[in-house]
C-alpha cells in the first residue's frame, strides 16, 4: 500500500452527504480473482458488489457505477464523477495485457477528472501495473490478491479506519 495521509483523512473524513463514487472494471467470470470458479448464476454476479457492500458499512452514499474497459469513461461515468466528493478506482490485473492496459486507461482519465481524494485499488497480480506508471496518478494506492470478502474487509478498513 502507498499511502498519503492528508488524503486518506480527507476520505475518513468525508460527511454523510458526501458522495462516495465506486468504479469497478465489469469483468468475465473466468477473469475472477477467486479460489475457485463461480458454480451458480449469484456467484457469478459482479464480484466488485461485496467490495461496495464493505464499503458502504463506513460511508452509506456510496454509488458503485461500473465501467466497460473497451469503452471507457461515458457521460453517465463522467457526471458522477462530477458530482462525486471522493472516488475509489479498482482494476484488476488479468492475464489479458489488453484488458489491463485499458483499465489503466480508465483509471489515468478518472484521477484527471476526479476532484477530491481518488484510491486506487488493484487486484491481482501488480508487476504490469507498476511499470505502467499509472500510480504516479493515486496519491493512495491499495493492493489486494484476491476478489473475495476478505480482501474487500481489508480494503474498507485500510480506507476507513484510522491506525491506532
Amino acid at each position: 500500500m502507498r499511502s498519503s495521509a492528508p488524503a486518506l483523512d480527507a476520505l475518513r473524513t468525508l460527511p454523510r452527504s458526501s458522495l462516495l463514487l465506486l468504479l469497478t472494471p465489469v469483468l468475465p467470470a473466468s477473469s475472477y480473482l477467486t479460489t475457485s470458479e463461480p458454480a451458480t448464476p449469484k456467484a457469478r454476479a459482479d464480484p466488485f458488489e461485496s467490495l461496495g457492500r464493505e464499503l458502504a458499512i463506513h460511508h452509506s452514499k456510496l454509488r458503485h457505477v461500473p465501467y466497460l474497459p473497451n469503452q471507457g469513461l461515458s457521460t453517465v461515468h463522467r457526471g458522477f464523477l462530477q458530482e462525486a466528493d471522493a472516488v475509489i478506482v479498482t482494476i484488476c490485473a488479468p492475464d489479458d495485457t489488453v484488458n489491463l492496459a485499458r483499465q489503466l486507461a480508465v483509471a489515468r482519465e478518472i484521477a484527471s477528472l476526479a476532484h477530491g481524494p481518488a484510491v486506487l485499488v488493484i487486484f491481482g497480480e501488480t508487476d504490469a501495473v507498476d511499470e505502467m506508471r499509472i500510480l504516479d496518478a493515486y496519491a493512495n494506492v491499495i493492493r489486494a490478491e484476491r476478489l473475495d470478502k476478505r480482501a474487500f474487509e481489508a480494503v474498507a478498513k485500510t480506507l476507513f479506519e484510522a491506525r491506532k
